[in-house]
């Protein structure tokens, strides 16, 4: 039963309901005429209902009768939103790659790094000539929890502890150390890399580097 944002909306169309929301899941667009809820994201959390400044926020179940219509309307915005989106090809992938390996030569660090796609699926994954040898699949590791969580994974920490023992992913690829950022564009994730074998502060600098050459 996710959230629901209605009319009031329109009227204002205020986003401090995306600042406090814990899983991104409430997007918009510039021509769209209010935020939406993903339904396949949301947690029911309610912290977004809390700080609505027009009440415009219901558990699906509740909406009022003059605007269930605003159910559909949360999905299908999504729906077409996402079947807009372009996935993130191997060009960019690799253009990203040889970014990040510029950055690692000028912090002088040895890197591995990887971009998945939006499903966690690997596109793309290398290392330096004289990165350390599990550089690679750390990276890799990296870019999976990112996409998984849609959280660069210095932020996981929290949502990784609380993971449910039956979640349908190993252990072992979940990681929350430094290293791993989503790939945005039109504030939706279409992939994630992920960068190892330097300093956290190191790992992070290029993965931001990798982002900058992404070029939606």
């Amino acid at each position: 039963m996710p959230y629901v944002i209605t009319q009031p909306c329109e009227d204002l169309k205020d986003a401090t309901c995306v600042e406090v929301c814990p899983v991104e899941c409430i997007k918009t667009t510039p021509e769209a005429r209010q935020y939406y809820i993903d339904p396949e994201i949301c947690i029911e959390c309610e912290q977004c209902v809390f700080v609505c400044p027009v009440d415009a926020i219901f558990i699906d179940k509740e909406v009022p009768a003059e605007w269930t219509s605003y159910i559909d309307a949360n999905t299908l915005f999504f729906q077409q939103t996402k079947e807009m989106l372009v996935p993130l090809p191997l060009e960019q992938a690799e253009q990203m790659l040889q970014a990040v390996y510029r950055e690692a030569a000028e912090v002088h660090a040895a890197v591995g790094v990887a971009v998945v796609d939006e499903a966690g699926e690997l596109i793309l994954a290398g290392h330096m000539d004289i990165a350390p040898p599990d550089s690679e699949e750390a990276a890799v590791n990296k870019a999976f929890t990112s996409a998984y969580f849609q959280l660069p994974t210095h932020e996981v920490g929290p949502r990784l502890q609380r993971l449910d023992a039956t979640a349908d992913v190993p252990a072992d690829r979940l990681v929350a150390v430094p290293g791993g950022l989503t790939v945005l564009t039109v504030g939706f994730m279409v992939g994630a890399i992920g960068v190892a074998g330097g300093s956290p502060e190191q790992n992070i600098r290029c993965a931001r580097a990798g982002l900058a050459a992404f070029n939606p």
